[in-house]
Order: structure tokens, then C-alpha cells, then sequence
């Protein structure tokens, strides 16, 4: 049963089902502790990310059914509300970049979470902020930052699933 999801800013284009993170350049707090009006913003994760969450399933556009309208299937553009599913919210969906078993811990992966209109209707990067099994296999020795462990198995990329929203992060030790 998923917690009441947060409403943020988006300051980035956000696809949906992907995994978020807190957006440093617009911290609500500015000079001297004072409080701004910008609110807390969000973006679309990337490898490395530490994240806050995984954004809503549906996008912010209403059904169209014309194939000479190319539209950019968001969640959010740039300055729109999106919501965003925290730390112990469970049976979220989050799109894959790549198959994992039931019980992973998952990271986002991609490396362009902010995405610009390059070409109408598409992303410049597809898997940016999609999740990914994190490494245990000791290729990777370094902290690795996990915002989900599967529910259930992903069986190919692009495959919606449901996750758990829980965050830490994994050292390999031999």
C-alpha cells in the first residue's frame, strides 16, 4: 500500500515511473538560513544518484489519439507539480533498464537526467533514471546507493515492476 505521495516542483523534464532525486540548485533554504519561495525541487536520477523516490505512474498529458502529434510522455516538464513516492511507500511501479530478481536492491541508472526537447517525442536518454540491479558481484568496491528492492522479477528492459521504496546503500566486501 503506497504512503501519500509528496508533491514537488519539477525542475527538470520527469518520466514517468522513474527514480528522483532532490534537485541541490534549488534548495529552499538561501543566504543566511532564510527560507525562499522556490519550495523543494526535484529531477530525474541518473547513475550515482542518490534518490528520494520514484515518480507517478501516469503522465501529464491527456490520451491522444493522432499520429501526426508527437508527444514527450512526461510525468512533468519544468516548473509542474509531480508526485513522487518516498521512503516506505510499496507496490510502486518503476520502469527497468534491466532484468533482476525478486528481492534486488535497485539503483537508477542512465546518465542525462536532464532531458531537452533535442528531437519532438524523444528522450535524450531512454534508460536515464530507470532502475537497475546494484552490483554484488565486487566489480564495483565502491558504496553504491540503492532507492528500491524489487517485489517481484524483471524479465526484460522497459518492463514495469513493483518495487518498495527503500533507501541505503551496499559495500561489496570480499
Amino acid at each position: 500500500m503506497p504512503l501519500q505521495p509528496a508533491n514537488l516542483m519539477a525542475s527538470g523534464y520527469i518520466v514517468p515511473s522513474r527514480f528522483v532525486r532532490a534537485d541541490a540548485s534549488s534548495s529552499p533554504v538561501g543566504a543566511g538560513g532564510v527560507t525562499s519561495q522556490a519550495g523543494f525541487k526535484c529531477t530525474q536520477a541518473k547513475a550515482g544518484d542518490i534518490t528520494i523516490g520514484v515518480s507517478q505512474v501516469g503522465t501529464n498529458y491527456p490520451p491522444v489519439n493522432d499520429p501526426a502529434i508527437s508527444i514527450l510522455p512526461v510525468a512533468a516538464i519544468p516548473g509542474q507539480q509531480v508526485q513522487i513516492f518516498g521512503q516506505g511507500s510499496s507496490d510502486i511501479l518503476l520502469e527497468m533498464a534491466a532484468t533482476c530478481n525478486e528481492g534486488d536492491f535497485l539503483c537508477p541508472t542512465g546518465t542525462d537526467e536532464n532531458i531537452t526537447l533535442s528531437t519532438p517525442g524523444v528522450l535524450n536518454d531512454p534508460n536515464a533514471g530507470r532502475g537497475t540491479p546494484i552490483d554484488k558481484t565486487g566489480t564495483t568496491t565502491a558504496p553504491q546507493w540503492y532507492g528500491a528492492r524489487a517485489l517481484q522479477p524483471c524479465t526484460v528492459a522497459g518492463e514495469k515492476i513493483r518495487v518498495e521504496i527503500v533507501e541505503g546503500y551496499y559495500t561489496y566486501h570480499s
